[in-house]
């Protein structure tokens, strides 16, 4: 039976954190995953200019695959545009290759990586797979919203569809809509040679989402003819939830929960999740007398803190008083300029 330090389940951008996390104090770990990479990954595939600096830190290099940088943003709201030039630009990556970039930089240093993998059972102190048993001392969650940690967790769902059309984009402007859709908002992301098209809501409520978003589309000169949508869930931020189970598995990125309730953005909590779970069983391995639980809470304060506030802001927007709010925001300098730190 294979032993390791810490195993890693799940190799998107949580695991990848983590993996380098460790990587850099020579702890001993192994990353699992269900799928194949590169493996099709439905995600809008925007990183903001705190997600770029994270993964810099970190050391991956997003510029190794095609992405657009985005310089405006346009709302829609009540049938009227409004425009945001960006001073920190955002990017527009295709989410299946940014992955598999991700693990090909992680795979440099290891080839403890085992890929099209299902979890089948985990045990107090061995992870059963289809393949193999792997013992272990610390788990990282990083599969996602309906991986095997779904069993620790009762998430709050709501949900996203979305599709890729190919043709002419706008290059380096994001749309977003918030017109004929409640608790959410319908986007537009360009991307080398297609638009990822999307709605997405903090609620799941039932709903003709194809429609909905075909009559977007059409508000949006965007032919609809061989549209064919792929659906997901998003999992909302709840602090309810257990962090830590059993003192030795970390919940990280969608696994948790860790989804700004105002934006959807996931991939920089993912990351941030990620390498702060590794931070706190590196400190944990230096330091047995501490509680796990507590070390990873209390690294994750910050985070925690501001998503608390950010699901305060989703009440708040996401009332019958969105559309005022809106047009304040975009009022003056000012207001404009707390807008683009809520999208930044």
């Amino acid at each position: 039976m294979k032993k390791y330090d810490v195993i890693i389940i799940g190799c998107g951008p949580a695991g990848v954190a983590a993996a380098k996390i460790l990587i850099n104090n020579n702890i001993n770990f192994c990353m699992i995953d269900k799928d194949k990479f590169p493996r099709k990954k439905l995600c809008a595939g925007g990183l903001t200019n705190k997600c770029v600096n994270l993964l810099n830190e970190l050391e991956f290099n997003f510029k190794n695959i095609p992405y657009n940088e985005i310089k405006q943003l346009s709302v829609r709201s009540n049938n009227k545009i409004y425009t945001l030039n960006l001073n920190d630009p955002a990017i527009s990556v295709d989410r299946t290759q940014f992955d598999n970039n991700n693990l090909n930089y992680i795979k440099k240093y290891t080839d403890n990586i085992f890929e099209n993998e299902q979890v089948k059972e985990i045990t107090d102190s061995v992870v059963i797979t289809e393949k193999d048993n792997y013992e272990y001392n610390y788990i990282i969650f990083a599969d996602g919203v309906n991986g095997i940690s779904r069993k620790y967790t009762n998430k709050i769902l709501g949900f996203c569809v979305e599709s890729n059309i190919k043709g002419k984009t706008t290059n380096d402007n994001i749309l977003l809509s918030f017109d004929n859709i409640k608790y959410g908002y319908s986007w537009i992301f360009p991307k080398q040679g297609f638009n990822n098209i999307g709605m997405g809501k903090f609620r799941f409520l039932k709903d003709n989402y194809k429609e909905m978003l075909i009559k977007f589309c059409n508000e949006s000169n965007i032919e609809t003819k061989d549209i064919k949508l792929s659906g997901f869930h998003i999992p909302l931020f709840n602090t309810k939830r257990n962090l830590v189970v059993d003192n030795n598995k970390l919940l990280t990125g969608d696994a948790f929960g860790f989804v700004d309730p105002v934006t959807g953005e996931g991939i920089y909590y993912a990351l941030l999740s990620g390498k702060i779970a590794a931070e706190s069983i590196v400190q944990h391995i230096n330091c047995k007398n501490k509680n796990l639980k507590h070390i990873y809470k209390k690294n994750l304060k910050k985070v925690i803190n501001k998503l608390n506030f950010r699901k305060i802001l989703n009440f708040i927007f996401y009332s019958s008083l969105r559309s005022i709010i809106i047009k304040v925001l975009f009022f003056n300098k000012h207001t404009k300029k707390f807008l683009e730190k809520m999208f930044n």
